[in-house]
Order: C-alpha cells, then structure tokens, then sequence
C-alpha cells in the first residue's frame, strides 16, 4: 500500500470460503498482518445488484490506524475497479 512517499508491500494468504450470496476470508500466512478476516455480499436488487465489503484488520507493523485505513480503501477501491473491468471484459467477449 502507498500513503504520502512511502510504500510497504504486505503479503497475504487467503483461505477463502464461498456462500450462495457472499465470500468470506481471512490470512492464513499471517507475515504482516496478525488479522485480515472479511466478507464480500452481492446482494440482487430489482435494477442492478450492490456489493457490501467488511475487513477487519491489524498489521504486525506500527501504523497510525488512519494510514492503514486509507491504505485499505485505496486497494478495495482499485480491486472494485479490477472486479468491473473484468465484467465488463466478460460481457463484452460473448
């Protein structure tokens, strides 16, 4: 993650499980995190279908909690984008 000049690289291991309407993980390397559980939810609605994400999160390195938030938001944001990206890639191939 990037935050004002400087960036540090954190490794994850994710063991993820799948539901009929969500994803859960959690690390399971456990190198620069001592958590980082979440979940994604899609749930349908009648127009479109919305997307809620829960992390819980706290590294092995010392960090102002306001620097490790707006690291993780970043990176969930630039994922959502990937994650679109590549719907739109899919839908666009048929």
């Amino acid at each position: 993650g990037n935050m004002f000049f400087l960036s540090k690289t954190m490794r994850i291991l994710l063991e993820v499980r799948r539901g009929p309407d969500s994803l859960q993980f959690k690390d399971i390397g456990r190198k620069d995190f001592r958590v980082y559980d979440g979940e994604w939810q899609a749930r349908q609605t009648s127009a479109s279908v919305g997307v809620t994400y829960h992390l819980l999160v706290q590294p092995h390195f010392l960090a102002p909690a306001f620097i490790v938030s707006r690291a993780m938001k970043r990176g969930v944001r630039g994922l959502l984008d990937q994650v679109r990206a590549e719907i739109i890639r899919r839908k666009l191939s048929r």
